[in-house]
C-alpha cells in the first residue's frame, strides 16, 4: 500500500479509531476507578493525518492498519508507582496485549542507567469484547496504551517536547544532569509510594485500635478519620461524611489547638459530652461534628484558640445551639464577635435571653 492510498485509507477510517480511543479510555477510567486507583488522568489522541504521512515517509509501511501502532492512543496518569501494578494487569485483563510490540522503558535502561521510565502495551479489544455487536466496528484495530506516573510524565514532557529547549542534541555533560534529574524522579517516586503505605498502615492501626478502645495515636488527618469512621459506628442516628484532605487538614489542626494532642484527648471530650452528642441534632460531616462537639465543651476557648475562620456561619435551628447557649450564655456574643453569620428559623435566640 503506498503512502497515498494509506492516507486515503486512514482518511476513511480515522473516525472509527477515534470513537475506539474514547471507548477504551472511558472503559479504562470506570475500571480503575472500581480498584480505587489514584488517577491524575487517562487521556485520548487520535494521529494527525499529517504525523503519519512522516511515519510513512520514514518507513516502508506495507499496511499500515497492522503495522503502525499508534493511530489511536490513551494514557494513563497515575499518582503513584504502586498503582502502576495494578492497572497493568487491568489491561491484560481487559484486552488483547500484543506482547511482543509492548515493553517496559525501564528494562531498556538496564541496571546502570537512568531516563525515561514508562510501560506501553500494543492492544486490540480482543475476541470475547470485540465480537460484541456494538464493537464489531472496532474489532482487530490496534490501539496502544502508554502507562506512567506523574513524575515519569513530567519527565517526557520536558525530554521529548521538540519545541523546548531540552530536547535535540546537548552537551554530553547537560545530557549527564538531564539523567540525574530522572534519577532523582525515580527515587522520588519511591518514596511517595513509600510514604503512601505508610499512611494506610497507620490507617489500618488506628481503626483496629478504635474498635477496641485503644486512642493512642497523636491527631493528625489520618488518625482522626480512622477515629471518627469507627466512633460514628456508637452514634445510631449519626451518619459522618468525609471532607476534603485539606478541610480535614484545617479540622486536625483546630483539635491540636484547642488542646487536644492525642485522640485519647479527644475521645474524653467526646464521652464527656456524649449524652448531649445523642440528644443533639450534631451536623452529619466531620467538620460540623467535631467543631460542634469543641464548642459544648468550651465555646470561649474554641473561638479565642482554636477557631481558623474558614467558616462563617452557623445554622441557629439545631437544637445543639440551644445547648451551646444555655451551656454557655454568652455565646451569641462570641458569634457576634468574630462575625459569623447565622441562618435557619430561630434567629430570636440571639435577642432572646437564656432559659
Amino acid at each position: 500500500m503506498g503512502d497515498s492510498s494509506s492516507i486515503q485509507w486512514y482518511k476513511s477510517k480515522r473516525h472509527l479509531y477515534k470513537e475506539l480511543a474514547t471507548l477504551v479510555g472511558t472503559t479504562l477510567t470506570s475500571l480503575l476507578r472500581a480498584e480505587k486507583v489514584g488517577l491524575l488522568s487517562v487521556t485520548t489522541r487520535t494521529k494527525e493525518i499529517g504525523s503519519l504521512l512522516e511515519k510513512l515517509n520514514k518507513k516502508n509501511y506495507s499496511n499500515p492498519q497492522e503495522d503502525v501502532s499508534d493511530l489511536a492512543g490513551i494514557r494513563v496518569i497515575a499518582f503513584l508507582e504502586t498503582d502502576i501494578t495494578t492497572i497493568i494487569e487491568t489491561i491484560k485483563n481487559t484486552f488483547e496485549v500484543a506482547e511482543g510490540e509492548s515493553f517496559d522503558k525501564s528494562r531498556e535502561l538496564g541496571t546502570d542507567r537512568i531516563g525515561y521510565r514508562s510501560f506501553q502495551f500494543v492492544c486490540r479489544l480482543g475476541e470475547a469484547r470485540g465480537n460484541l455487536p456494538e464493537y464489531l466496528p472496532y474489532n482487530g484495530l490496534k490501539f496502544e496504551i502508554q502507562v506512567r506516573t506523574v513524575l515519569q510524565h513530567a519527565w517526557a514532557e520536558i525530554e521529548h517536547d521538540r519545541n523546548y529547549k531540552f530536547a535535540g542534541v546537548l552537551p554530553k555533560e547537560i545530557r549527564r544532569r538531564l539523567f540525574l534529574i530522572a534519577g532523582m524522579l525515580e527515587l522520588a517516586d519511591r518514596e511517595f509510594a513509600n510514604v503512601s503505605s505508610e499512611i494506610e498502615s497507620i490507617s489500618e492501626a488506628v481503626t483496629e485500635d478504635a474498635k477496641i478502645g485503644k486512642f493512642d495515636s497523636n491527631v493528625s488527618t489520618v488518625s482522626l478519620i480512622a477515629y471518627l469512621d469507627a466512633k460514628a459506628d456508637s452514634f445510631e442516628s449519626l451518619s459522618l461524611a468525609p471532607l476534603s484532605p485539606k478541610s480535614m487538614d484545617e479540622l486536625a489542626d483546630e483539635i491540636i489547638l484547642f488542646g487536644l494532642e492525642t485522640l485519647a484527648d479527644f475521645d474524653e471530650v467526646l464521652e464527656r459530652n456524649r449524652a448531649t452528642i445523642v440528644k443533639a441534632e450534631l451536623s452529619t460531616t466531620y467538620a460540623g461534628f467535631v467543631r460542634e462537639l469543641l464548642m459544648l465543651e468550651d465555646a470561649k476557648k474554641y473561638f479565642e484558640e482554636a477557631w481558623s475562620g474558614g467558616w462563617k456561619i452557623i445554622d441557629l435551628a439545631s437544637y445543639n445551639f440551644q445547648m451551646k447557649y444555655n451551656k454557655y450564655p454568652a455565646f451569641p456574643e462570641l458569634l457576634h464577635e468574630h462575625e459569623i453569620g447565622v441562618e435557619g428559623d430561630h434567629v430570636g435566640y440571639l435577642e432572646d435571653e437564656p432559659g
